[in-house]
Parts: structure tokens; C-alpha cells; sequence
């Protein structure tokens, strides 16, 4: 046979491999028939012993093939015509890897190699591994399955040789193959020092249930744990290793599966604030949103502790986190809109601190006790004021809001200081009687009026409320100073 190319290598095994520019041609070695025309541009060919598999090596690539001797036989002796580029199911294209191969040998089912980048490498089911980072470029001699030493040799002839357990190797065979229980018999040889290496292999491979039982690294288990969602397995080890880390992870997972009570404890334990404050305002549990804010403070964490104190109504307490965290126009707009009592205090103290480095800005600040004539209604804030801090007294639960007006007991306050007359002329279907009125010395206080009605009262007024504009909260609010007794149904 005369090649009909300029041939630029050759390199044995099962079949001659002729390499030209930019293709591999593979011929039989006896009758020298044509078995397949691959394109690539190689500079390497290596077999297995077995004859079944090969890397083809290229620039920047490297693919692992495998070579289907029975169906060539079975083709060549059926006398079929052969093509000008061999046979289409010649090979099976088994892995496509990114690496640079330089020397490389096969043991059994796996590819041992050095790269351009100096390091040694092996393949196993299309996985790679990092046996060892070379110091300077090496030849790959080969592998002594008794000694289970890879032997390599530099440009001045020195031999040196890594171990790689011959054990490690078949198991790992063994679950390319598939062949999981015979694996298992192997990783029995296996000594316990490098059982992770393997647990890292079953991985890879998508077997993370034997993984988990392999490993021997507590974070590698708890990220298999993890992974397989078994939050009690991976309960147990971050109470062992208390990782904050891993304390979050578990939160966040137990909370995707609505364990809503280990993501509460891992969110404590990891200091996860924010998660905390997602399900502790999810479940409006106002004693832990306290404990909460209390952390929060501890850890400089003064976003979350803001909105706990604001969702529990603790304002006075805003303002002074405000100001104690240099907040100063926060804490004076804030304290203009829900504590104008503390507008004059919170200026002050915003003027101060602008005083020195912004002496002109600081005289431009006004406050309500200097410059009235700059606050409108701030009078008539203050009375506000106090009349919302009788509904903070008294919180309504979340469970009849369904039947509670889309206005409040605001509204109510407001009707009442508005017309406070009417609870006197307005006439209900109870007859109030004049001498009953009169003899209510606090019937002018809407405070006074509020705090003496009981929580399904209110909820009463506040339904009325949305019904007719306010004149059935007027109705309801006489009837209580009469004396008449409200069922729940009113």
C-alpha cells in the first residue's frame, strides 16, 4: 500500500494509524483494508491493551473513541463495498475532553496522560482527575500495576514515579461500567485515607446516595445532604461542625420544603436575619419580631431591627435607632409623620451634628417650637398624635381584618373629634336618655371613649363604620355609654 498523502506520523495498536494534516487514516495491518477516515488534526494516537478503546489527541482536545471490531469483521466478510472514507460505524465517539495531551498510556479502562501544562492527569469514564502538578515537563513511561507506581521521566533521564492505587482504578472502572456492586466488593481493598477521592468519583457520576455513605469529609456530606434534600442527615452535621455557612444552606432548604421550624432554628444559629424576619412577619409572631430587633442591635444590624420595631409599633424606639445611627433627616421626617411631639428634639440634635461641617445649613433648619408659622396643622398633629397612640394600645388581631373597614378606628377617632355633638343628639333605637348622657363627664374624649370599650366592641364600630359613613359607629359608641349591652352578631 502507497499512501496517497504526504504521511506526517504513524502509530500502532489494534489498527496502523497514518496521520496527515489534517486527517487519521486506519487500516488493518495484515490485508491493509481502509477501516475509517477521521478529520482532525492529530498528534497522537493511543490504544488500550484490550484493542476496544483510543485517544486521539489533538491541539487544545482530546477524544476517546471506541473501536467496534465486531461489526467491521462482520462487514469486511460480507464483501460489502467500502467507501472512500472507511466505515460510518467504524468507531463511537465516547468523550470529548478539553486538555492538550503530551504522552499518555491506557491501564485497563483508563487513560493516564500528561498535559502541555505540566501536570498528570487520568481519565476514567469520561471523568478527569488531578493525580499530581508537575514541576517540569514530562514523559509518561508507563504503570506498574504491583507496585501501583506511574512512572515518568524528565528530558535529563531522571525517573521519577506517583502512586496511584491499581484499587482505585478498578473501582473506578467499575462504575463507568456500571457495574455498581462489584465496585462496592473493590472499595472494600480500598484503604480509608482515600475513600473521599471516591466519594468525589460517585459524584461526578451522578451516584450521590453511595457518595454519601462513602465520603468520610463531614462538609462533603453535608453538601451531598444537602443536595439529596435530607435535611435530617444534614442537621446532624451541622451541629457537629456549627457552621454558619452550612447553618444557612439548611435554613434555606428547610424553608424551600416548608420545614418551617428548622428554618427558624438554622436562621438563629447562622444569624440569617433577613430569613428570620421573612417568616417571623410571614407568621406575625410579634414576641419573636422582639427578639429579633433585640439581635439585630447586638449585631449592628439596624435595617432589620428598624422594620421589627416599626412593624411592632415600638416608634418612639425608631426614632431614637434613627438618631443613635446618625439617621438625623430620617429620624425628623419620620418623627414629623408618626411622633410630631419629637419634631423639636430630633431637629436639635440634627442641627448639632450639621453644625459642624455645615454651619449655613445647620441655621436653615426649622423647628416647630421656634417657626410654628412653617408647620401647618402641627397643633393640630399633636392632638393626632395621641389619639393614634390609643389604637396602638389596643392592636387588633389578624384574624378579623376580613371584617374590619378598609378605614380603621382612625376614621372613628376622626368622626368623633369632628362632630362630637352627635353622640349626643344622634337618636338610636335603645332611646339614649338625656340624663344618661349628661352624666358621661368624658363623652367629648375620644381617648377616654376608646378605652372603655372592649376589643369586640371595636371590631364592631369599625364594621359600622364602612357601612353608612360613621353615623353606625356614632350609633354603637351611644349605645355603650347608655349601657347597652352589643352581642358580637351587632
Amino acid at each position: 500500500y502507497r499512501p496517497y498523502f504526504s504521511v506526517q506520523s504513524m502509530f500502532g495498536g489494534q489498527l496502523i494509524a497514518l496521520v496527515a494534516g489534517d486527517f487519521v487514516e486506519f487500516r488493518e495491518w495484515g490485508s491493509l483494508r481502509l477501516v475509517r477516515v477521521i478529520e482532525i488534526e492529530a498528534h497522537l494516537v493511543v490504544w488500550s491493551e484490550s484493542g476496544d478503546s483510543l485517544a486521539i489527541c489533538g491541539d487544545g482536545v482530546f477524544f476517546v473513541l471506541r473501536y467496534n471490531r465486531a461489526d467491521v469483521e462482520a462487514i469486511f466478510e460480507s464483501g460489502a463495498e467500502i467507501p472512500s472514507d472507511g466505515l460510518a460505524n467504524a468507531f463511537d465517539v465516547l468523550y470529548e475532553l478539553p486538555d492538550t495531551v503530551r504522552t499518555g498510556c491506557w491501564v485497563g479502562e483508563c487513560f493516564i496522560y500528561t498535559t502541555s501544562s505540566s501536570r498528570l492527569h487520568y481519565c476514567v469514564g469520561g471523568e478527569v482527575i488531578v493525580l499530581h502538578h508537575l514541576d517540569t515537563p514530562m514523559f509518561l513511561l508507563g504503570y506498574l500495576p504491583k507496585e501501583s507506581r506511574v512512572c515518568l521521566m524528565d528530558k535529563e533521564f531522571n525517573i521519577y514515579t506517583y502512586t496511584l492505587l491499581l484499587s482505585i482504578l478498578e473501582f473506578q472502572t467499575q462504575i463507568a461500567r456500571g457495574n455498581v456492586q462489584a465496585a462496592l466488593s473493590v472499595l472494600a481493598t480500598i484503604p480509608e485515607e482515600n475513600h473521599n477521592k471516591c466519594a468525589r468519583f460517585l459524584e461526578a457520576k451522578g451516584l450521590k446516595d453511595i457518595a454519601l455513605q462513602v465520603s468520610k469529609d463531614p462538609e462533603h456530606k453535608f453538601d451531598l445532604a444537602i443536595q439529596l434534600r435530607k435535611l435530617d442527615e444534614a442537621y446532624e452535621i451541622a451541629c457537629t461542625s456549627n457552621s454558619a455557612l452550612q447553618w444557612k444552606q439548611l435554613g434555606d432548604l428547610a424553608l424551600s420544603l416548608s420545614r418551617i421550624d428548622l428554618a427558624m432554628e438554622s436562621m438563629a444559629r447562622a444569624d440569617d436575619l433577613g430569613g428570620l424576619l421573612l417568616i417571623l412577619t410571614s407568621l406575625a409572631d410579634g414576641s419573636s419580631l422582639e427578639k429579633l430587633s433585640d439581635r439585630a442591635l447586638q449585631l449592628g444590624k439596624n435595617n432589620i431591627a428598624f422594620i421589627c420595631l416599626f412593624l411592632l409599633g415600638h416608634l418612639e424606639k425608631c426614632v431614637d435607632l434613627l438618631v443613635s445611627s446618625k439617621r438625623f433627616p430620617e429620624a425628623a421626617f419620620f418623627s414629623r409623620t408618626y411622633l410630631p411631639s419629637r419634631v423639636s428634639d430630633v431637629v436639635a440634635e440634627w442641627k448639632a451634628d450639621l453644625q459642624t461641617t455645615n454651619p449655613k445649613a445647620a441655621e436653615a433648619l426649622a423647628t416647630p417650637s421656634e417657626y410654628p408659622n412653617l408647620f401647618d396643622n402641627y397643633l393640630e398633629s399633636l392632638e393626632r398624635e395621641k389619639q393614634v397612640n390609643v389604637l396602638r394600645s389596643r392592636p387588633i388581631p389578624a384574624s378579623v381584618y376580613p371584617s374590619v373597614s378598609q378605614h380603621g378606628l382612625l376614621s372613628v377617632l376622626r368622626s368623633l373629634q369632628d362632630s362630637p355633638n352627635q353622640l349626643q343628639n344622634y337618636n338610636t333605637s335603645s332611646q339614649v336618655s338625656e340624663a344618661t348622657v349628661s352624666n358621661n363627664n368624658d363623652i367629648d374624649n375620644p381617648e377616654n371613649i376608646l378605652n372603655s370599650l372592649d376589643d369586640d366592641t371595636l371590631r364592631a364600630m369599625e364594621a359600622a363604620l364602612g357601612e353608612d359613613g360613621g353615623q353606625g359607629a356614632l350609633e354603637l359608641a351611644n349605645q355603650v355609654l347608655s349601657g347597652t349591652t352589643l352581642k358580637k352578631d351587632d
